[in-house]
């Protein structure tokens, strides 16, 4: 498919993805440093995949505590949780979870695969999801 839309730091909403903002230095006391909403009922398109850069392009292992978890609405236990420094030490950009679209109706699936390690993350997952 086609890339249509894409949200990142610099551009916080698309159709159905809402990025509530960007904690660089980790000083978020409880709860997690990030956060996107992902409202599928509303996403343009039959497939949403949710990546994670390295901010200050250094790789995950770098960082302390980076993990990524998705949460269903309102639940508190993750439907999915990925230990971004054991997973994707030596990375600067993973691909997390693919939402897609079967027979009309929404899944998803773990991905947890390191896109790149080059010093902008982004700019591998944009050469991957161009």
């Amino acid at each position: 498919g086609v890339r249509s839309d894409m949200v990142y730091y610099s551009n916080l909403t698309a159709a159905g993805v809402t990025h509530h903002g960007d904690v660089v230095d980790g000083t978020t006391v409880t709860g997690d440093d990030e956060t996107i909403t992902i409202d599928l009922a509303e996403v343009v398109g039959d497939e949403l995949i949710v990546t994670i850069t390295s901010y200050n392009s250094g790789s995950f292992g770098e960082a302390d505590n980076t993990v990524a978890n998705l949460y269903n609405f309102g639940e508190t236990k993750p439907l999915v949780s990925a230990n971004l420094a054991s997973e994707a030490a030596f990375g600067t950009a993973l691909s997390l979870i693919r939402f897609f679209k079967e027979e009309g109706e929404w899944k998803f699936e773990n991905v947890s695969m390191t896109l790149g390690s080059s010093e902008n993350g982004l700019e591998d997952i944009i050469s991957k999801y161009k």
